[in-house]
């Protein structure tokens, strides 16, 4: 499945041009069902790598390179792109944490 004109502008909008693989935004389309959770993946993806380096490089001499401010912009992006819907659990349930009230057992403070 190629992508059509209309995909490839959305992904140059949100991920940049020339930025971003066909091929593997194809199959991430095909998977998801939607360019906006594709793109979504994407940046999710960069995220991550900027933020597991370190904040802030620096060169001796007078070189100093920082990663907030791309941090930051993809934080941005991300915000203006919904959150794919959770899959529905395996065992068909309602997908909901269960919760149990524990009452404290009292019995060796009673006198």
């Amino acid at each position: 499945m190629a992508l059509t004109d209309d995909q490839a502008a959305f992904f140059d909008s949100k991920l940049g041009p020339g930025t971003w693989d066909p091929a593997d935004l194809e199959a991430r389309l095909t998977r998801t069902g939607s360019e906006v959770y594709a793109a979504r993946e994407v940046l999710e993806g960069r995220l991550a790598a900027f933020s597991a380096q370190p904040a802030q490089y620096t060169l001796p001499g007078d070189y100093q390179q920082s990663t907030q401010a791309n941090i930051s912009a993809l934080r941005e992006t991300l915000k203006d792109l919904p959150a794919p819907p959770l899959p529905p659990p395996p065992d068909g349930g309602s997908g909901g944490a269960a919760a149990a009230i524990i009452r404290p057992d009292t019995r060796r403070w009673a006198r």
